[in-house]
């Protein structure tokens, strides 16, 4: 694994080191995910702390049906912003039915707004399921925003 010499984010003012490369002798420890670090401007040595809001998708239980339907997921502020929120919402394929095919969509929060729904299409079948099917449905890349709860569960009820 290549290690910068130095990683130095203006996360205050003073320009502190916030994060310094582990040394030989010891392991890395912990981690950061890219979605949470948020940067208000391409500025370089010019940022400064700014509270964003943080966005979140709410879990969705619904029933199977048969033949095509949505799950409508809701993706929440925990306060308004000035700006209109873009987040990228996935829905990841798994189970033993396969009601769902994997697909991405950006959704937008306007600008004022602390919610939106996305509908996250499936196909329901005549087949009777041993249990109900979950799928996992991610809240990544926003705009204007950064990331509180990016995983929800979809579970969909067999109704056969």
């Amino acid at each position: 694994m290549c290690w910068p010499a130095a990683l130095t984010l203006a996360a205050e003012s003073s320009g502190r080191r916030v994060a310094d490369p582990p040394s030989s002798r010891q392991p890395p420890t912990g981690g950061v995910y890219l979605s949470d670090v948020a940067f208000a401007s391409p500025a370089i040595g010019t940022e400064a702390l700014t509270r964003l809001p943080q966005v979140s998708i709410a879990d969705a239980t619904v029933t199977e049906g048969n033949g095509a339907a949505s799950a409508v997921m809701t993706l929440t502020l925990d306060r308004r912003s000035k700006e209109p929120v873009r987040i990228s919402v996935q829905s990841v394929a798994g189970g033993t039915a396969g009601l769902i095919t994997p697909a991405a969509q950006e959704v937008v929060i306007a600008a004022g707004a602390t919610t939106t729904t996305v509908a996250v299409p499936f196909v329901g079948n005549a087949t009777k399921a041993t249990a109900p099917q979950s799928y996992q449905v991610v809240a990544s890349v926003p705009t204007s925003s950064v990331v509180d709860d990016a995983f929800a569960r979809l579970v969909i009820q067999d109704d056969d």
